[in-house]
Parts: C-alpha cells; structure tokens; sequence
C-alpha cells in the first residue's frame, strides 16, 4: 500500500511514502538558502533520507512497548541494543514501576535499504540497567556505568564477538572510581571520556578518562567541569593537529534550597593538551528553546561535527524540576492549599498530550570546529528524550527514548545523509 503525501513547513518539505504500516521512509530536501545548512566545508546542499521502524526487540516482556538510555553500538556489521528501561505495565503518572533490562540484542546492518531490523538475542548484560554510558570501538562496544534495581553502577565492560559471528562476549574492564548515571561521554584516540550526571548518586562535575592501551592504570580521575552539575548531557569530541577537545554541552542542574533548576545549551571544552577546560556559550545562531541539547542523544560524525537528536523543552522542563522543590517546600510550611495546587500541575504535567512537551523535533548538525548548529531536517519522529544512537558510515541510528515523560516508544529512526 502506498500513500504519498506532501507536507510542507516553514523551512522543509517532506515526502512521505508508507509501505506498510510500521514502516516509512522520509525524504528530506534541506536547501542552503532556507536552512542555513552546512557551510565551510558545509556548502552541499544535503538530503536526509529517513526510515521509521516501530521495530523493538521482543527477547524479554515489556521490552517491544520500547526502551529508553538503552546503551547502543555498532560492531562488526551489527547494530547493538542493549538494557534500557520503561513502565511497561502501569504508566509513570499512575504510580507505575520502572522495569530495567537486561538482554542484548543484535541486527545485521551491512543491507542498509532493508525495511526491517530483525533483532536477535545474543547475550546479557551483568546486570539489568540504564542511564549509562556507551560507545562503539573497533574492539567492541563499551557501555559503563548506569543504573538498575540495585541503584547506580561502577562496572565497566566490553561487548565483543566470539570466534562465532553469532554469539557476544562481555569482557570486564576496571572499575570507575565512581558509580555514575546520567551522564554523557565521548570516545577518540583509544580513550574513553565521562563527565557529568550522578557521582555515587549525587549531582555531579565528575569528569574521567580510560585508556584501552594502559587498564592496568585504570580510570584516571581529571580536574571536574566548571559551574553546575549537569544530568543527561551530551558528549562529542573535536580533534585538529595534535590536540583532542572533549566537550559537554547541556544537560539540566536540579534545583537547590538556594538555586532554581537550570536547563542547559551552553557547555564546556576540555583541551587534552592544555589540560584545561574553557566555557562555550550557546552555538551560534540558536537561542532557541529547542537547542538545551538536555535529554538529547548526539552521535559523532567524524572529527569535527556531530548530529543531535531530541532534547527537552527548557522553558517546560526547568518548570516541572523547580515543582518538586516548592513541593518539598510547602509540605514543610504545612501548606496543604500549595500542596494540593501544585499536585495539580504535576499531574497536567505527567498527562498531556506528547506535542504539549515541545521536546525538539529537528535533527541537528553540531559544528565541533566552530561551535554551531544547523537544522539539517525536521520530522515528528526526532521529539525525543533519552533515546540512544549509533552511526555506521553515512547511517546513522536513533533507538527508542521517551515521546513523553514515562512513555516509551519502540520506533528505530534510520538517517541517510547524503551530499
């Protein structure tokens, strides 16, 4: 069955062929001169083909509702899911209990056109967790850190093949001097980096490194980030010459006795050969609210550019964080009218309608060089917060993550870029 439509908006045109009902494929024509797309060395103009799979993993119940801070990877051929968490029977806003999970899925990608991802289970993870850290490697996919049942993580390991292509192994590497969750890290030059979210469960500038070519000395511990703790930021590198640059932009501080809630765009940059850190403002050109870059999953192009996908409202999301502080609040004064109006927020808040969270709908590409951001398409299928992501070649994957606060979606987005 085929349906063309055409829709238009403000700065894009889509196409939209269904051929069946899980499955669609959209075209996206980005164009220099409405978009401000890619310049020095982004003068081309682009065009995003983008396929939408409500294609999850089945290997474990609840898991085919869909999965959010899954840890992902790609890996001889294969595309790895692993983990991840959702309410698969009672909603969050009715009290429901988070489930985490534990196997590992892979799916051949070497066809790229196929309409399907058929996932296999090949393994399990230590432990039923999520909110870690994952990145892929030429010697397997590395996940750290996290949380599960048990609270947060420390562990850190290796997915990798056996001499059979269809089964996995996990290989332990040290232990992070910390247990973490919710924070973002970035991979280069055999070196892993993590900064950001929880440290041992409290808000956190923790910032540490791991060379694959010395285990034997462990995470090594550098100076933390300046300013706030930052939860559900993203990382991405930039290398030129001799010097690698790690950078953390966004993420969200939670709220204090003393301080509101902040909902980040700006961020910071490591300089490896300095061994410093130095504030980035905003990229340029945004000031937009869709641009905290909290909540949103960023994958690494090549050295000097990276997309980001997803990410909260600010102005929304600081909103319902500084909530629970006047929560707290009124019910030491004894408040019980704050109380109850402020419950009443909270629940509008847990029950809208997904388009009422404006989390961002555009696919960005992050200039590491320059420090800017372009829209490079725009779909439905990008409102999202916690999802994970991969990228093979000029591919590049989106798994699962929230449409809304404690709703998952199964859907896998697949992005061609082409020039």
């Amino acid at each position: 069955m085929q349906l063309p439509t055409d829709k238009k908006t403000t700065k894009t045109q889509y196409r939209i062929t269904i051929f069946v009902m899980r499955y669609c494929i959209i075209t996206i024509l980005t164009i220099c001169a409405n978009t401000g797309c890619l310049r020095a060395p982004d003068t081309r103009v682009i065009t995003t083909e983008i396929a939408v799979y409500d294609d999850f993993p089945d290997g474990e119940p609840g898991i085919s509702q869909g999965a959010s801070a899954s840890y992902t990877g790609v890996y001889d051929g294969k595309i790895y899911l692993a983990g991840g968490c959702n309410f698969p029977e009672t909603p969050a806003a009715d009290g429901g209990e988070k489930r985490y999970y534990k196997g590992i899925y892979a799916a051949d990608i070497t066809d790229g056109n196929a309409e399907e991802l058929k996932w296999k289970k090949v393994g399990e993870l230590p432990e039923a967790s999520a909110y870690g850290v994952s990145v892929s490697t030429p010697r397997g996919i590395i996940c750290a850190g996290g949380t599960g049942y048990n609270g947060a993580i420390k562990r850190a390991y290796i997915i990798s093949r056996t001499e059979r292509s269809d089964t996995i192994k996990t290989e332990a590497l040290p232990d992070m001097p910390y247990a973490m969750d919710n924070m973002c890290g970035a991979y280069s030059n055999n070196t892993i980096y993590i900064s950001g979210g929880k440290t041992d469960g409290i808000p956190a500038c923790t910032f540490i490194t791991l060379n694959l070519d010395s285990l034997e000395a462990g995470w090594q511990v550098r100076e933390p980030f300046p300013g706030r703790a930052r939860l559900q930021p993203v990382g991405m590198i930039y290398k030129s010459g001799n010097d690698t640059e790690y950078r953390i932009l966004g993420g969200y501080s939670p709220p204090t006795e003393t301080e509101g809630a902040v909902v980040a765009g700006d961020g910071y940059k490591y300089s490896v050969a300095e061994n410093k850190w130095t504030y980035m403002p905003y990229p340029a050109e945004n000031q937009k609210e869709y641009m905290t870059f909290s909540g949103a999953t960023a994958v690494q192009i090549n050295d000097t550019a990276a997309a980001v996908c997803g990410g909260v409202n600010k102005t929304i999301f600081a909103t319902a964080l500084d909530r629970e502080q006047k929560l707290i609040r009124a019910a030491a004064a004894g408040d019980t009218i704050q109380i109850a109006a402020l419950q009443q927020e909270k629940r509008q808040y847990m029950t809208s309608p997904p388009p009422w969270y404006k989390f961002n709908n555009k696919l960005l590409l992050y200039s590491t060089s320059a420090n800017t951001c372009r829209e490079i398409a725009e779909a439905p299928c990008f409102a999202l917060a916690g999802s994970s992501s991969a990228i093979s070649g000029d591919t590049l994957y989106f798994l699962g993550g929230e449409i809304k606060p404690g709703i998952r979606t199964a859907q896998v987005v697949r992005v061609i870029i082409k020039h």
